[in-house]
């Protein structure tokens, strides 16, 4: 990462805030083949991996069910500016730590990584109700620090649908879930991925999915839990199920043409001048026209 002591300050300056009062409520879900028992609130700290392993929670992700609404957020405080961030939930139980190191390289790789995660069950990108529609796009990091807030609102039903259908590539690292099945979010696993391609990193990382060393190195991780709130770095003024947080955020929006903003039609100002009657002649004419003529003007 660049600036790194500046991003050591920002990090402390945050880190100072107010404690977070989200608990954890309810260890265990049972799981139903229609997704119900999928409701309410999922979070989890994300912390640093590889290149910020000293500096510990780097932001927060979120999961929110309320009947048929999806919405996903997520907020990290450190990134690096420019670069485009893939994260995805994953099936795994636990985050991957320098433990799963194979090489001992000192870096955590994807494919490392991916003996602990597991596949990707619900990508984190442009469209939240679809494995594959919304790959395109994943959020970009800016600011000072190259961080970035994430937000995403799908239907629950279109998602759940898209989980149970057939795989179209079951040697990828995308999971569906057999149909008589169900799906539980607590405890599984959100990853992000990406770094500058500035930052040398060692011959040995390996990667998978037809990416770059550089685009799917780990940066952070966390295990979502059920909780009876989203912690305050994902608080949203404009949304019923937050409140207000301290820190200024950038929506981020899918650069695809079904979520562009309306254009904004501007009427042309109106000419302040009175209108002109017509000219003596064309009065006097139009009178003949009506009196002796056909009454066409």
């Amino acid at each position: 990462m660049t600036s790194f002591p500046v991003i050591l300050i920002f990090f402390l300056i945050l880190a100072c805030g107010k404690p977070d009062a989200s608990k954890e409520v309810g260890s265990e879900e049972i799981l139903k083949i229609d997704g119900s028992n999928i409701q309410g609130v999922y979070q989890t700290p994300l912390y640093a991996l590889n290149m910020n392993t000293t500096l510990g929670s780097i932001g927060s992700a979120g999961i929110y069910r309320s009947y048929d609404s999806l919405k996903a957020f997520v907020k990290v405080y450190l990134g690096d500016r420019g670069v485009i961030h893939r994260q995805a939930i994953h099936l795994g139980l636990r985050c991957p730590d320098l433990g799963d190191d194979i090489n001992g390289d000192g870096y955590v790789d994807l494919r490392e990584a991916h003996f602990v995660i597991g596949n990707t069950i619900i990508p984190l990108d442009g469209d939240l109700g679809s494995q594959s529609e919304g790959s395109r796009w994943y959020p970009q990091g800016n600011g000072i620090a190259g961080g970035y807030f994430y937000e995403q609102t799908a239907s629950f039903g279109r998602l759940f649908e898209d989980l149970r259908d057939v795989d179209p590539n079951s040697l990828d690292a995308v999971e569906k879930i057999p149909y008589d099945q169900g799906l539980s979010l607590h405890q599984k696993v959100v990853l992000i991925l990406g770094i500058s391609s500035n930052t040398r990193l060692p011959d040995s990382i390996d990667t998978m999915s037809g990416l770059t060393r550089h685009s799917s190195l780990p940066i952070a991780c966390g295990v979502l839990s059920r909780s009876d709130r989203f912690p305050s770095e994902l608080y949203d003024r404009s949304d019923s199920i937050t409140s207000s947080h301290p820190f200024p955020r950038t929506r981020i929006r899918p650069r695809t043409p079904e979520h562009r903003e309306p254009d904004i039609i501007v009427p042309l100002p109106r000419d302040p001048s009175p209108a002109r009657g017509r000219p003596l002649r064309q009065r006097f004419l139009r009178w003949m026209r009506s009196t002796f003529g056909n009454g066409n003007d």
